[in-house]
């Protein structure tokens, strides 16, 4: 009857014929059930790999126009940060240009609420001509906006960036890794 046909099944999925009934049902469950959970694992590794390889990430494009005489950077968007708080981060991104010790070229873009991969698109101009930008460093911070009275963790990487460095009139665009600072 039935009985016969489950027998039949369990040591079809065990590859081992002729299994007793209840032993057959004992012998099959745990073999299933780990591979069944590996295959889980094994997945959720695979994409936090992933992640883990590229670190936290920002997106700029940084360039400079002949027309208009000026630099300008553009935050596009980053990924992969850090989670400050319970509910991921509110990341806002800020920076200057060095040796700007006054810090008059200090930008920030707006705070976006509770994203690990936050889209800003907002582009900073600055008056400076080529050999000038060239002579800048972008130091780039990307925060959390935490509250003041919280213990949160307020910084979530940096980027520094020598402007030398860049095909300034092509104008580039790329990722680029954020160094969590060790305090």
């Amino acid at each position: 009857g039935p009985k016969v046909i489950l027998d039949t099944q369990l040591a079809v999925c065990r590859g081992t014929p002729g299994a007793g009934g209840d032993g057959g049902v004992e012998q099959f469950m745990p073999r299933w059930v780990p591979s069944h959970l590996d295959l889980k694992h094994r997945s959720g590794f695979s994409i936090v790999a992933d992640n883990a390889n590229s670190a936290a990430q920002v997106k700029l494009t940084i360039g400079h126009s002949a027309e208009e005489n000026r630099l300008f950077i553009i935050v596009h968007s980053c990924r992969a940060l850090a989670a400050c708080s319970k509910d991921g981060a509110d990341p806002y991104v800020s920076f200057v240009l060095l040796p700007d010790k006054k810090a008059t070229t200090k930008r920030r873009t707006a705070t976006k609420k509770r994203d690990l991969n936050p889209e800003f698109n907002e582009r900073f101009d600055f008056d400076f001509g080529l050999e000038e930008s060239m002579q800048r460093r972008l130091d780039l911070s990307v925060k959390h906006s935490g509250s003041f009275m919280s213990r949160e963790k307020e910084l979530i990487g940096k980027l520094q960036l020598d402007l030398d460095q860049i095909d300034l009139k092509a104008g580039v665009t790329q990722w680029y890794d954020l160094v969590a600072e060790s305090t």
